[in-house]
Order: structure tokens, then C-alpha cells, then sequence
């Protein structure tokens, strides 16, 4: 008698049928903040800046610039078109990065594909109207380089290094092709720190502007000290100051969250030196304890490591998932500051869960090794 082979049911599996969708719904919010970025930039006018630069001015020189030098490249894409397109332009710089990350990161890892979108639906109403995408794609097309032992990643991290500070973070944790990683820090210092010779620590430089400010609202320091107040019945006082609201009385809790941030970045650069780490861990791990220790959290600032969480997937995914979460939560419903606040502080206990998650992680296998 013939034995019928079993049913094989053919069904789409619960990822599989929300692929279409989601990616759906990510075209469509990016196509949404095409049209009408988010500026994040405010109160700077992308177009005047990059006017005025076009015309000769220096930035540092002529006019005071808060960013390092190389961050003058996406205004100067701004003043080239006409002041009603200059938030556009940003979104398309923004948007062409992305394809960039897409072609380099995600496509040889189809798996985090879904990932990527979900995160990238969160992230690019904040990436739209400023240039951080700039600082996501240097940290992840450096991590997918150096993951692989190539020493070209080490050139890409150096690239982004003058535009924010942020992909520096692989000099912490990766140990691939030593003399190259070298001469590509010196060579990212140099460009870095060239305004500072030439006028200085002042305000009008990038390095003395960051210096000056104080603690931002939705930093991890001030929402300790924010909790702190609400605990002992002290009023809240806020101030605008540098173009961002800040806490006052936070100043020794930006202290301490910068102490914790440093030696917990110490600590996985000695991991990293017993052991080959998971470098995409390493790398986000890196990343979040930079969030954790600066003074300054504007909320673009929260997408640098999204990319590392798609190609990481399991907990790293749900956790980036919050954080990104409560981030878009706060900044739509919270109509005080107060409100904003109290919400932010669920967003950094997220935040900091996922920095000592990884970084916890990551010192347990150097240990191991």
C-alpha cells in the first residue's frame, strides 16, 4: 500500500507575512519625511549656512559652527539648492545613505532586512532634517569593514570622525590591521582638531561650544538629576541655552554618568584585548555607553547604532526597539517639558539597560577567553 507523503503547510510563517507591510509602511514614511523633513536642526536655516559658506565664509572664522569641520558638507549641499528644498535636500542626503547601508550591511545579511525596517521607520523622521545619517552609515559600513578584518573600515571610521565624534567609537573595541587603525586616528584628529588650533577653545570653535554647554534635557544625566529633584521636592528649572533646553542643578549627575560611561568603555577595550569580540556587539555596546556618558542626548542621536541592532537581532533588536520607541512617544505627546522629561526618563532606562546589557556581555567573554 502506497504511503501518502505528509502535508508540508505552505503557509507564510508570522515573519514572512509581515515583510510586505512593513516594508510598506517604511516606504511610506520615508517618501512622508521627504516631502516634509523634521527639523531638527532649528533654529539654523541649512540654506543660509550653506550659502554663506558657498560665498567664502569660513565656518569658526566668519561664522560660529558647533559641528567639526567635515559636517559642513551637507549644508553646503543645502545652500546649493533653493532655500524651499534645503530641508529636502538633507532628507535625500539622509535617504541616499541609507541605500548605502542597505548595499553594504544588510543585503549580505538578508535576515535583518525586516529589522532594519522597522528600526529604520523610527529613525528617519529624525534622520530627515539633519545629517546624523552621515554618522550611522561611517559606524556601520566601519563595523561590516573591520568585522570582516578588511582595513578599509578603518578609513571610513576616520571619515566620519569630523563630522561627529561618534564612529571614533571603533578605535574602543576593534583590533584589526593595528598600524592602519593608527595612522587613520591621527590623520581623523588632525582634521578634527584643526578649527581648534586656528581660533582656539572658544565658543566659535566646535570643541569649545560642546565644552560650554550644559546638561540637555534628555540626556541620561539629566534625567537622573530631574528624578533627584522630583524626589526631594525641588523645582525643576530649565533653561534654553545653545540652541536646546537644559537642566539646571545636573551638572554633578553629567559628572557621574560620564565617570560610569568612561570606565565602562575602558572595560570593553580590555575585553576587546583578551578576546575577539562579536565586533557588531562590541561596536554597539560602544556606541550606547557614548549616549549614556554625554551631556548632550539631542534625540537624532539615538538612531547612530540602529543599523548594528538590525544585523544583531534577538534582545539587542527589542531592546533598540524601546529606545527608539519612547523616544518617537516623547517627542509626540509631550506637550511640557516636564512631560517630555518624565518620559525620557523611561527612555534612558531603557538605554542604559541596553549599554550595561552589551557591555556586560562583551566583558563576560573576555573573561571566558
Amino acid at each position: 500500500m502506497a504511503i501518502s507523503p505528509p502535508e508540508v503547510d505552505r503557509r507564510p510563517g508570522l515573519v514572512e507575512s509581515a515583510r510586505r507591510p512593513v516594508i510598506l509602511a517604511a516606504a511610506v514614511v520615508h517618501l512622508l519625511f521627504l516631502v516634509a523633513p523634521l527639523d531638527v536642526l532649528a533654529p539654523i536655516d541649512p540654506h543660509d549656512l550653506g550659502q554663506r559658506f558657498l560665498h567664502g565664509e569660513l565656518p569658526y572664522v566668519d561664522i560660529p559652527f558647533e559641528y567639526p569641520p567635515l559636517a559642513v558638507v551637507p549644508f553646503l549641499v543645502a545652500g546649493l539648492v533653493p532655500s524651499g528644498l534645503a530641508m529636502s535636500s538633507l532628507a535625500v542626503q539622509a535617504l541616499l545613505l541609507e541605500l548605502v547601508v542597505l548595499w553594504v550591511v544588510v543585503r549580505p545579511r538578508p535576515e535583518a532586512a525586516l529589522r532594519f525596517a522597522v528600526l529604520s521607520m523610527l529613525a528617519f523622521p529624525f534622520l530627515s532634517g539633519g545629517f546624523d545619517m552621515y554618522v550611522v552609515t561611517a559606524i556601520a559600513v566601519a563595523t561590516h569593514l573591520l568585522a570582516r578584518g578588511d582595513a578599509r573600515g578603518w578609513w571610513v571610521a576616520a571619515a566620519g570622525v569630523p563630522v561627529k565624534l561618534a564612529s571614533a567609537t571603533a578605535w574602543v573595541w576593534s583590533r584589526s590591521h593595528l598600524r592602519v587603525a593608527v595612522a587613520a586616528g591621527a590623520l581623523a584628529a588632525a582634521v578634527a582638531l584643526a578649527p581648534v588650533g586656528a581660533v582656539g577653545l572658544g565658543t566659535d570653535s566646535w570643541l569649545g561650544y560642546s565644552l560650554e554647554r550644559g546638561v540637555q534635557v534628555e540626556s541620561v544625566a539629566a534625567s537622573l538629576a530631574w528624578v533627584g529633584q522630583a524626589v526631594s521636592g525641588e523645582e525643576h528649572v530649565y533653561a534654553y541655552r545653545f540652541r536646546s533646553w537644559e537642566l539646571d542643578g545636573a551638572g554633578g549627575a553629567a559628572a557621574v554618568s560620564s565617570v560610569l560611561a568612561v570606565l565602562g568603555l575602558a572595560a570593553l577595550a580590555l575585553a576587546a584585548w583578551r578576546s575577539r569580540l562579536d565586533p557588531w556587539l562590541a561596536s554597539y555596546a560602544a556606541v550606547m555607553l557614548l549616549l549614556v556618558g554625554n551631556k548632550v542626548l539631542s534625540p537624532q542621536f539615538v538612531t547612530w547604532a540602529f543599523p548594528l541592532a538590525a544585523v544583531l537581532g534577538g534582545r539587542w533588536f527589542l531592546l533598540h526597539l524601546g529606545v527608539m520607541g519612547v523616544t518617537v512617544w516623547a517627542y509626540a505627546v509631550a506637550d511640557t517639558l516636564d512631560t517630555a522629561s518624565a518620559v525620557v526618563v523611561v527612555r534612558n532606562v531603557v538605554l542604559v539597560t541596553a549599554a550595561s546589557a552589551a557591555l556586560w556581555t562583551c566583558v563576560r567573554a573576555g573573561q571566558r577567553s
